[in-house]
């Protein structure tokens, strides 16, 4: 009877553990949905300036050359976050980071329609590049630690999807806005939407039984039996070991 009830108890305990894996495993779903929105919103925010340039450069009275300084900001400001953006993700993590990030950027693509003219539009676009620079670093930790090996092609194909996609419906919908409300009301619109996706990330539950196990999707601190190399049996001769060829070819 003592042996039955154990048994019980380790049935009960595995099926619990086999639900909760589920759960984690089905909350990534969720997690990719938020990951390929924010590409999305990524893009629309970092072009939707090409379908005001027109009229902006207009009634700021600004050149051709001036509107290239306008756009070589973010692009500055974009390259040289990168690397500041994936060391403060490895210290805070990724859900964290784009929180902040995404509500950050979106804060200042609302700003760039209060600028008032040359030197204050290439200041927020800089600062505006900054903010977003830190998104791919944290998306990709993410879909790291989220998604085994075998589904990151797809899961970046995802995500990189939305992203162009976001591309084809900005002349779209900048252009709709644009002639309705004016050329502002892209920005204030558009940066709506990124606060939104912020305050959903912020909400986001993040306790221990939505997070994957680290041997679910590949990353079992034990190895897999095939994995395991065979210890040689005593008085077996050690293999030879090559001799890996040097930078210089030898």
């Amino acid at each position: 009877m003592e042996h039955a009830s154990v048994s019980s108890t380790d049935v009960g305990s595995t099926v619990s553990s086999d639900v909760q894996d589920q759960k984690r495993t089905s909350y990534r779903w969720a997690v990719l949905f938020m990951i390929a929105m924010m590409a999305l919103i990524t893009f629309m925010d970092r072009t939707n300036i090409s379908i005001a340039a027109p009229q902006m450069s207009k009634d700021f009275g600004l050149s051709k050359t001036q509107m290239g300084f306008v756009f070589s900001a973010f692009a500055w400001a974009y390259a040289l976050g990168q690397l500041p953006g994936g060391w403060i993700t490895d210290k805070l993590g990724s859900r964290k980071v784009l929180t902040i990030v995404v509500l950050f950027w979106s804060l200042m693509t609302m700003a760039t329609a209060h600028a008032l003219g040359f030197i204050s539009l290439v200041v927020i676009r800089f600062i505006f590049g900054m903010g977003e620079a830190a998104s791919w670093p944290a998306g990709t930790q993410a879909m790291q630690f989220w998604y085994p090996k075998s589904e990151r092609g797809l899961v970046n194909g995802v995500t990189h999807s939305c992203g162009q996609f976001a591309t084809s419906i900005v002349p779209l919908l900048g252009v709709a806005i644009m002639t309705a409300w004016g050329w502002r009301s892209i920005f204030h619109i558009f940066g709506t939407i990124g606060i939104v996706w912020a305050i959903v990330s912020g909400r986001s539950s993040t306790s221990e039984s939505t997070r994957p196990r680290r041997h679910i999707f590949g990353m079992a601190r034990r190895p897999l039996p095939q994995q395991r190399q065979k210890r040689p049996s005593p008085g077996t001769p050690a293999p030879r070991q090559r001799r890996r060829p040097t930078f210089r070819g030898n």
